[in-house]
């Protein structure tokens, strides 16, 4: 990133500013110069934020991947699902997307220390993990209470690993 004095010489040497593409019709006046840097600071930091995120993606799609391993590329809550279970999430316009989230047990939004815990991270059904995440029963699509959710959870997950996610948040 450039300072505000390189910009301006830049901009002397050039007649037209890093940022742009051609050079200006008139002259730009010291005022404008500043303008133009402050739009083009901003537009280096976000630069550097997708940088930074996309750092932050590339270590959660090496966890989602040690994730789908670990649960043998299946949804574990439908694995678990009795046959009747099946019938009913059918009977309620349940349809299976097909498609594999790594859903996180708590919420990331509750626990920043877990959002990389492996122990914290599922593979669920898409319309499962949405119905999760929006307090739904996963088979009826209805509402539920946050202590339904949890025996959701834990029926999925296991007493212990429920209770060790809720001592490590």
């Amino acid at each position: 990133m450039l300072t505000y004095e390189q910009y301006k010489e830049n901009y002397k040497k050039y007649g037209k500013c890093v940022d742009q593409m051609t050079r200006p019709s008139k002259p730009l006046s010291e005022r404008l110069l500043l303008l133009r840097y402050d739009k083009y600071i901003k537009k280096e930091e976000r630069k550097q934020q997708k940088f930074e995120d996309r750092k932050v993606d590339e270590r959660w799609g090496a966890v989602r991947e040690e994730i789908f391993t670990r649960d043998g590329h299946r949804c574990r809550l439908k694995s678990i699902l009795s046959i009747q279970e099946l019938r009913l999430f059918k009977e309620h316009d349940g349809y299976f997307m097909n498609t594999l989230d790594g859903a996180h047990v708590i919420a990331r939004s509750i626990s920043k220390n877990l959002y990389y815990e492996p122990r914290n991270i599922i593979t669920l059904d898409r319309v499962f993990h949405s119905r999760l995440d929006f307090n739904k029963c996963p088979l009826t699509g209805k509402g539920i209470t946050r202590q339904e959710k949890e025996w959701w959870w834990i029926r999925i997950i296991g007493r212990e690993e429920w209770e060790w996610l809720n001592n490590n948040k």
